[in-house]
């Protein structure tokens, strides 16, 4: 058929541009859909880990980085421990300007980028049918559903998630001469723990402004005003300062991310590290997989998509669930681990490892269980011996 696409990629965040790159750049026909035009705005942090560098080929252009970062200053109520390191862990950019980037990356490979809204699609044999918003229709072999979290094709392919598998972010920018806090070093991250739960408060040092937010579990964040307001002003911020909120889909429960002819890459496959939050690495690098096993699909005379189950599984799936374990187990004894972990810097330079794509969570959760059996009594009895520091959710 004239029209048909041997791709059809519902999405243009990382995600679904980096399917639409490798995709096009191994001769498919790729026709690509994003509601919105770039840049625009990302509520996010802006920290694109080493990992997440590796998908793009270890750099991207120099006026997109506003910080390169080193080290890490970890809090825990009264606790502190900072870790540096001498190769970069990350850097800071403006989410707007690095999303565009990659989505012209996937233009200049060769794929067709449309900025329109799609409604729906409907799986038939031989092809994929893509609706948009007015009615306009897109056949495509294949599709990539690269929405993010707040999408709902995705459930065309996979049930919702429990109200408990989802975590939300709260995030504002704030100009580095407001407040009257310390400022953070530049080429260091700050994280709090204990201010939500199953997540951490960041502030962030970007060229001109602090990035400053806090994630965590979405059903026990009730009000996110009040509890925002109130980060806020626990550093020295203005507590009004306007806020913005995105959903993080928590990354390990055992979710489905294919249909016959689809695939759902990044967020919308719910590809995110609990731990830290982290999805850009594994949206980039999912798009990437699933442009791989269409392509290869596109070769074979019997149907089979089940390769992508497979390499995702193989490169992060298990990095993820161990993330998740590792956040749930955090969470039932908060003050216990909080304080094996900001007590050495052992425990923090061994967790940077994992943005580095140099280590992995079931091999730091293993090795904090390990460690903790004498760590963990000790740290106890201590509290029990302090009154007024008894362990407690945050």
């Amino acid at each position: 058929m004239k029209d048909m696409h041997d791709l059809i990629v519902v999405g243009g965040g990382p995600g679904g541009a980096s399917a639409a790159e490798r995709a096009a750049s191994l001769g498919l026909r790729v026709l690509l859909f994003e509601k919105e035009a770039f840049p625009r705005y990302k509520p996010c942090g802006g920290a694109v880990s080493k990992q997440a560098l590796s998908c793009l080929g270890g750099s991207i252009p120099r006026d997109l980085i506003e910080n390169e970062i080193y080290g890490v200053r970890i809090k825990y109520k009264e606790k502190t421990v900072e870790a540096m390191e001498n190769e970069r862990l990350a850097i800071l950019v403006d989410r707007g300007a690095f999303d565009h980037y990659v989505l012209e990356r996937a233009r200049k490979a060769g794929a067709e980028v449309r900025h329109e809204r799609i409604r729906d699609f409907v799986e038939e044999e031989g092809r994929v049918r893509v609706i948009s918003q007015g009615g306009q229709e897109y056949t495509g072999i294949f599709a990539v559903i690269a929405e993010g979290a707040h999408g709902k094709l995705k459930y065309k392919v996979r049930d919702r998630e429990a109200r408990d598998k989802n975590g939300m972010c709260l995030v504002t920018e704030i100009g580095m001469e407001d407040g009257e806090r310390p400022k953070v070093p530049a080429n260091m991250l700050e994280i709090q723990f204990g201010v939500t739960r199953m997540g951490y408060g960041w502030i962030f040092p970007h060229k001109r402004h602090y990035s400053v937010g806090m994630g965590g579990l979405a059903s026990k964040i009730s009000k996110p005003r009040t509890a925002f307001a109130n980060f806020l002003q626990a550093n020295n911020f203005p507590p009004e300062t306007p806020f913005k909120g995105h959903a993080i889909p928590f990354g390990w429960h055992k979710k489905k991310p294919l249909g016959k002819r689809v695939l759902l890459c990044g967020d919308a496959g719910g590809f995110v590290d609990t731990f830290f939050g982290e999805g850009i690495a594994y949206a980039l690098r999912s798009g990437q997989i699933a442009a791989e096993c269409i392509a290869g699909a596109l070769t074979k005379p019997a149907l089979d998509l089940t390769p992508y189950i497979k390499a995702c599984r193989s490169e992060f799936s298990v990095n993820l669930k161990y993330s998740y374990i590792l956040s749930r187990m955090i969470d039932r004894y908060p003050h216990l681990l909080f304080s094996l972990f900001v007590s050495q810097d052992k425990y923090v330079k061994a967790f940077l490892e994992i943005p580095k794509g140099k280590s992995n969570y079931k091999k730091v959760f293993f090795n904090i269980l390990k460690d903790s059996t004498l760590s963990l009594p000790l740290i106890a009895l201590k509290e029990r011996r302090s009154p007024g520091q008894a362990a407690s959710r945050p």
